[in-house]
């Protein structure tokens, strides 16, 4: 699918949470996932009509974990943030792994 190991998710929040932290204030953020928690909150791996906008389209977790793709959700206005998950350094956000086999 692709030679990319990474992929980087600029964003309009920090982090991956539970719900929408906007409209839930005890939403819980994540530093660290795996594809399959995170498909567990962004929901199945199908479309049968339009839906809800979130952090991560199901479809593209499910073809990120096929691809061993590891992704990087930041916030996209701090360019700082951006640049250091580029360069590979330490950045405020969430790391979505595989899990280990």
């Amino acid at each position: 699918m692709t030679e990319a190991y990474r992929c980087i998710i600029c964003t309009n929040v920090e982090r991956v949470y539970d719900s929408d932290p906007q409209t839930n204030p005890k939403a819980q953020s994540f530093d660290t996932l795996t594809h399959k928690e995170l498909q567990n909150i962004v929901g199945p791996a199908e479309h049968d009509a339009a839906g809800p906008s979130g952090v991560v389209d199901p479809m593209g977790v499910a073809d990120a974990a096929r691809a061993n793709l590891t992704l990087n959700v930041l916030d996209g206005r701090n360019p700082e943030l951006i640049r250091a998950a580029i360069e590979g350094g330490s950045f405020p956000g969430t790391v979505i792994e595989s899990e280990e086999e």
